[in-house]
């Protein structure tokens, strides 16, 4: 599976983000949004925010994706419990629908004014893409529901 046809699962973006969604400028594992980076954060409960980053590389078949998040679940050491919307970052595994299909926390996570980073991966493969959007569990399992920019 590339993720660089994720554009075509989706048709195109699906909805209209904040502007500290809208990509300006990728380049590597760093991206320049416009406004403030990690300014908004999820008001649903379950909601995962992302700055990702797609790469060429695959385990089991599936797409690896680099990503900083935000959501109100604990399932990271930097959150300091339930409701804690610190960002942080993954590395996760997206399967043939684009869902989670598992993830790790060895990355590290830099915002700072309009630029977002992952710090700290042993990147494999190359960068196909970066997006933004959100996350949340669905029947297929924790999987994007809308993209704001690619």
């Amino acid at each position: 599976m590339a993720i660089s046809i994720m554009s075509l699962a989706f048709g195109q973006i699906s909805a209209a983000g904040p502007p500290d969604f809208d990509i300006i400028l990728s380049s590597g594992l760093s991206l320049t949004v416009d406004g403030t980076a990690g300014a908004t954060v999820p008001e649903s409960s379950g909601d995962i925010y992302v700055y990702a980053f797609a790469t060429s590389a695959v385990e089991n078949g599936n797409t690896v994706v680099y990503v900083v998040a935000s959501h109100d679940f604990v399932d990271h050491p930097e959150q300091s419990g339930e409701g804690d919307l610190t960002w942080h970052a993954h590395k996760a595994v997206l399967d043939s629908n684009f869902c989670i299909s598992s993830m790790d926390n060895t990355p590290t996570a830099s915002l700072s004014g309009n630029t977002v980073a992952i710090t700290d991966a042993e990147l494999t493969g190359t960068l196909t893409m970066a997006f933004t959007g959100v996350f949340t569990e669905t029947s297929l399992g924790t999987c994007p529901i809308h993209i704001f920019d690619m």
